[in-house]
């Protein structure tokens, strides 16, 4: 099964978890990337994967998500392919970088695509042809799922491991205060661009990262 998730998806973990959809929705990305790594699916990325995470402001969250750039088993750029799905998508009231990554996930064949964003849902399922839902909705088509009170014990003592019972209380009190929720964010400060600057700038941000990764391996 080859999954594409966007990038509400993937910042979900950094959203407000103090919020029971949030938590849920972070509990279910998570377990998909732990199958994922365990080769029982696939992930898909894409060329507007890499640009708009370039976009994120939060820098340790980006990297964070970049490290799963080398685990897909395709990176799609933007082709004529794409650039026409998405127009059709866009033609549907899908805004451009959504359609960008609805296109990229149709091309590539993507089983599922994942999102956290309801609006952006309830479009793709109006228009038909890629099956688009909610993580938790995806990892009810896939196997094995931690419970929340496996995933709150594990985490717990990890933490209370790594940093003892006083600091860990400390650390949840400093996470809980931010109150960020990506899927917001990125609706008001994501450059707006046309169409095809975006798939041209995209395809820049992929190719100028596969030549690090050429030079990396190189050293």
């Amino acid at each position: 099964m080859r999954i594409y998730m966007d990038l509400c998806c993937f910042n979900r973990p950094y959203d407000d978890q103090t919020q029971t959809r949030i938590r849920i929705e972070t509990e279910a990305k998570i377990t998909i990337q732990q199958k994922i790594k365990d080769a029982e699916c696939e992930l898909l990325w894409s060329a507007i994967l890499d640009l708009e995470c370039s976009f994120n402001p939060v820098t340790a969250h980006r990297l964070a998500i970049m490290n799963w750039r080398a685990e897909a088993c395709a990176q799609i750029l933007i082709d004529d392919t794409v650039l026409e799905a998405a127009q059709r998508l866009l033609a549907s009231g899908i805004g451009e970088y959504d359609a960008l990554h609805a296109a990229c996930a149709s091309v590539g064949q993507a089983d599922l695509f994942v999102s956290t964003d309801d609006r952006l849902l309830r479009r793709l399922q109006a228009v038909g042809g890629l099956t688009a839902m909610l993580p938790q909705d995806a990892l009810a088509v896939m196997e094995g799922m931690k419970t929340d009170a496996e995933i709150r014990m594990a985490g717990m003592q990890a933490l209370i491991g790594a940093l003892g019972l006083v600091e860990t209380e400390r650390f949840l009190m400093a996470v809980s205060r931010e109150a960020f929720d990506y899927t917001e964010w990125r609706r008001h400060h994501l450059p707006a661009m046309p169409m095809e600057e975006l798939a041209r700038r995209a395809n820049i941000e992929s190719k100028n990262l596969m030549q690090q990764e050429v030079h990396d391996w190189g050293t």
